[in-house]
């Protein structure tokens, strides 16, 4: 069988601030490009690897044409549900989200564990978690000789320290043979024992940071208990200074950086109060930090608050 893998395409009707060339035009181009090596490859499904969706809910546009474009690919799209694809976390309500919408009309299917019996294959999903505890990456033993592959949006990153939580592949308990990540834009690939766990890279690119990043997806092809993994690069892919004003770059990363070094610090700092803004508006008093920097930590923080309501 062969399966075409990609993540966090992040499928919006705005534009991202840092894009300067027609945004819907080029995700659907990409798309495009999907639905072409579907039939190129003779591909029997795709698998995404969650936040399909860049908001809950999109427009009614959008996901008509999303509901257009899987219908014409004409396989079977499996995919996982990301941070972006719902509220908080709240699996059960989807329902009222654009990806359920989705879910619903049949166009896409929601990945939960799928079986190919013939082929002695089994995909399992697993959804997006506030907390990383490992929980789902092992497979029972009723399983063994079958090609055992998992498709998850949560932070496995293959790094030694992040600003939030992750875990490391060395951490993860699986007996999976390929695990097909998500949630992380940066791409990676590594094997843990008999374990390939493999992250693209996100096919959106919205960030000054990936101005020279080439949205890739994964082909792969399982026959014999074998699996064969093929990274493609969309050849639609515009180049960065299409897409980006690359004036901006240094200023942005100039902005990030100082943020990035003030949120680090907030680690270190000892205050009497337990509410998060005043934690920050002191310690950016107290470091002399620009206010622009504080009201983007603001921001943040905001946020988050709304997420976890």
């Amino acid at each position: 069988m062969k399966f075409l893998f990609f993540t966090d395409s992040h499928l919006r009707d705005s534009r991202p601030r840092n894009r300067i060339d027609d945004f819907y035009k080029s995700q659907f181009e990409e798309l495009g490009e999907l639905a072409n090596l579907v039939l190129e490859h003779d591909v029997d499904a795709l698998l995404c690897g969650g936040d399909l969706l860049h908001v809950p809910k999109p427009s009614h546009e959008l996901v008509r044409d999303l509901i257009g474009w899987a219908k014409y690919i004409n396989v079977p799209i499996y995919s996982v549900i990301g941070n972006h694809d719902t509220v908080g976390y709240q699996m059960d309500a989807i329902g009222s989200n654009g990806i359920g919408v989705l879910f619903e009309s049949e166009a896409f299917h929601e990945l939960t564990e799928k079986v190919f019996e013939e082929e002695k294959i089994i995909i399992r999903g697993i959804n997006a978690k506030v907390q990383e505890d490992g929980y789902g990456y092992e497979f029972e033993p009723k399983y063994a000789g079958y090609t055992r592959l998992i498709v998850s949006h949560n932070y496995i990153i293959d790094a030694e320290s992040m600003m939030f939580d992750f875990m490391q592949p060395k951490n993860v308990p699986t007996n999976a043979d390929l695990i097909l990540l998500g949630h992380y834009h940066h791409p990676f690939q590594t094997q843990v024992k008999n374990t390939q766990f493999i992250n693209p890279g996100a096919l959106s690119r919205w960030g000054i940071d990936e101005a020279n990043r080439i949205p890739t997806v994964l082909l792969i092809e399982i026959a014999n208990g074998i699996v064969d993994v093929k990274h493609i690069p969309l050849a639609c892919a515009k180049k960065a200074e299409e897409i980006f004003d690359l004036n901006k770059v240094g200023v942005e990363k100039d902005k990030e950086d100082q943020l990035k070094s003030f949120m680090d610090s907030l680690e270190n700092t000892s205050f009497e109060t337990n509410d998060i803004e005043a934690l920050v508006l002191a310690a950016g008093k107290n470091q002399g930090v620009e206010e622009r920097i504080l009201n983007k930590s603001l921001e943040k923080i905001r946020e988050a608050k709304e997420i976890l309501k």
